[in-house]
């Protein structure tokens, strides 16, 4: 399926250009839980971390879209989603953010905070845009 190998291929090129990646991946301060703790919407949320950037990983292992969905965040970075498992590129349904916006309101311990869509039994990655 040509959306799959489309997929493969944009998951690939950006594991090799983001250092959040892998960086610094044998150590506790590359990786830090958001949430792990929402069993009522089947949801997980992590940073993966470099020396220098991070990135932001939300999992929705449910098939039902999440509309406004809040995580905290770990700072006020302007926010952009790069890869998204569910865009239209990749056979999904397109459930995307083209715009994230970020909150002064504290959500999971954390000063700041942002509402996505979630797309069904779907994948995002959301970096900062310094």
């Amino acid at each position: 399926h040509q959306g799959i190998q489309n997929w493969v291929k944009d998951l690939n090129a950006t594991y090799r250009n983001e250092n959040a990646f892998f960086e610094i991946n044998y150590t506790p301060e590359g990786f830090e839980w958001i949430d792990y703790s929402d069993n009522d919407n089947i949801v997980l949320s992590l940073i993966r971390k470099s020396k220098d950037s991070y990135l932001i990983f939300v999992l929705n292992f449910s098939p039902v879209v999440r509309y406004n969905y809040r995580i905290g965040l770990p700072t006020n970075d302007k926010l952009k989603e790069i890869l998204n498992s569910d865009a239209g590129e990749y056979g999904g349904s397109k459930v995307t953010n083209t715009h994230i916006k970020v909150d002064e309101k504290q959500w999971h311990g954390r000063t700041y905070s942002t509402e996505i869509n979630l797309p069904p039994l779907a994948g995002i990655i959301i970096k900062p845009q310094k």
